[in-house]
């Protein structure tokens, strides 16, 4: 019995260093596993970082283009209205047509009469 005993015991010996062993290594592989695992981390996050950097400067480039375009494009269709004024003059004041609100903004300063303020210096016929 006694040789069944010493058996069993270094059987479980045996299995606890083998446990111990394996345990072991699970510890160094997770962590090896961790460290490669902050190491992609930092190196994703400077990539991030370079990303947020480069967005923001064409963010300010595009942000600029834009509104230079958005004066270019006020200038022209400005331009535009006020070629048709004279292209295609009108008897009356137009409706949205700068060059005769210009005009009458003129005259109102000034005090003469424009369709403006012409209610006030015509009579009316009844």
């Amino acid at each position: 019995m006694k040789d069944d005993f010493d058996k069993w015991t270094a059987k479980d010996a045996r299995d606890k260093k083998i446990i111990v062993a394996i345990l072991v290594t699970m510890t160094i592989a997770s962590t090896i596993q961790s460290g490669m695992l902050f190491y992609e981390h930092q190196q994703l996050k400077a990539q991030v970082t370079s990303l947020e950097e480069d967005i923001s400067n064409n963010a300010e480039d595009t942000y600029t283009l834009l509104a230079s375009d958005g004066a270019r494009l006020y200038t022209i269709m400005d331009t535009l209205i006020r070629i048709f004024h004279y292209a295609k003059p009108h008897k009356q004041p137009a409706w949205n047509c700068p060059e005769c609100s210009e005009i009458h903004e003129k005259a109102k300063k000034n005090g003469s009469v424009s369709t403006a303020n012409l209610k006030k210096h015509v009579k009316v016929k009844k």
